[in-house]
């Protein structure tokens, strides 16, 4: 794997900066793009740094292609413009499968994201055409606004990073939150399907939007994402569904679906729900997630 060669490193700008005898280290530079609507880093990001990272070290240290089969994360401080650095260490090898513990800290050395990362062989399956049509857009004056939220959907989701991948807020059907986003060139892996940072990140997205359904604006804690299989028909469809909403954490399951119904991932979140959702619109405008 060469960081070149990965679609999602280009577009966030990750750098190999050393190999170790364990691993890789990786560096970034945070900047307005990679924002969520608090003005830190997105979840996403520091997510799918931690992926590309263990992905590069399987591939330099132990010579083997793989995707990613298991993630499971904890946001242990918030992450803020300026250089990141993440160093991966080999924690387990049998040959096929591998798992990486990756490490995000800030300019300080403040360690901010801890993430543990399992690799599986990669398929051969051949890429899907790289020009695939875009099928989601923003909703015009003319679509009526849910009535639940005041919304128009498809929405796009608030914040640069949001903004930077296009990850939409397609939808409430009951009690579930709809998200979905196309697979775009810049948002797929090295094979043309859609990256494991693109899902997660629809995913994490979505949980936010969900938590506004409860009047909640709130922070990722930690995730564990399981990966099925490789999502190569688009669009993504994620769906969100609250299992507890506390007053201190909030817990969330995630199923993200390819355009054929396909379930590609699963994964479970802890928020925690941490001001009023009112805080977050522009003027105090009613139901902007």
């Amino acid at each position: 794997m060469d960081l070149n060669t990965d679609p999602m490193a280009r577009l966030l700008r990750i750098t190999a900066a050393e190999q170790t005898a364990v691993g890789m280290i990786t560096t970034a530079q945070v900047n307005a793009q990679h924002l969520n609507p608090y003005r830190i880093a997105h979840g996403g990001f520091a997510y799918t740094m931690g992926c590309i990272t263990a992905a590069l070290s399987a591939a330099r240290c132990l010579r083997r292609n793989t995707e990613v089969a298991a993630v499971s994360s904890q946001y242990l401080s918030a992450l803020h413009p300026g250089t990141v650095r993440c160093e991966s260490i080999l924690i387990y090898d049998n040959g096929s499968d591998c798992t990486y513990q990756t490490r995000i800290t800030d300019a300080s050395g403040r360690l901010c994201f801890s993430q543990t990362v399992t690799l599986r062989s990669a398929g051969g399956s051949p890429a899907p055409p790289a020009d695939r049509p875009r099928t989601i857009f923003p909703a015009g004056p003319e679509v009526p606004k849910d009535p639940r939220t005041q919304l128009r959907y498809p929405m796009l989701s608030p914040g640069p990073y949001c903004e930077l991948i296009q990850v939409y807020l397609t939808g409430l059907e009951g009690d579930t939150t709809v998200m979905g986003a196309d697979l775009l060139p810049q948002t797929c892996d090295a094979s043309g399907a859609a990256h494991p940072g693109l899902i997660y990140s629809v995913c994490d997205t979505g949980v936010g939007a969900a938590s506004g359904l409860f009047g909640k604006i709130g922070v990722t804690i930690s995730s564990a994402m399981t990966y099925f299989r490789p999502a190569v028909a688009g669009p993504l469809r994620v769906e969100v569904s609250a299992l507890r909403m506390g007053h201190i954490v909030a817990y969330f399951e995630t199923t993200a679906r390819d355009a054929d119904g396909a379930i590609v991932a699963q994964g479970r979140f802890s928020l925690h729900p941490k001001g009023n959702i009112i805080d977050l619109l522009p003027q105090g405008g009613p139901g902007h997630v």
